[in-house]
């Protein structure tokens, strides 16, 4: 029964990480990490523009905190969003920019 609670909030943690990507997907995530403790889940976004994420006066991760309580039925949740301070070194987030430059058409030689 025990490995069945495992593999429940293995799934839960990936679904609520895709849920973020999605809904953040231009904010140029680099990484979600859902932490659960017995008092709450703990959520870190690692991004490379934070005041995308939080929005003004932090009016879009409440929104995304109150919809991720809704959707996955959490009751404590706490969120906290990083800025990545050089984004060259982070391997997520120079493959999209990769990805990206190459589906605009821009030269490889770059």
């Amino acid at each position: 029964m025990i490995e069945l609670k495992f593999i429940e909030d293995g799934i839960q943690r990936e679904e609520i990480n895709r849920f973020i990507t999605k809904e953040l997907g231009q904010s140029q995530i680099s990484q979600c990490v859902v932490k659960k403790t017995p008092l709450y889940t703990h959520i870190l976004i690692y991004t490379q523009k934070p005041s995308r994420v939080v929005g003004y006066k932090g009016s879009k991760l409440i929104q995304l905190k109150d919809t991720i309580t809704s959707k996955f039925n959490i009751k404590n949740l706490k969120m906290d969003v990083y800025g990545i301070d050089d984004p060259y070194l982070d391997a997520s987030l120079m493959a999209n920019f990769i990805a990206r430059s190459l589906e605009q058409g821009k030269s490889t030689k770059e």
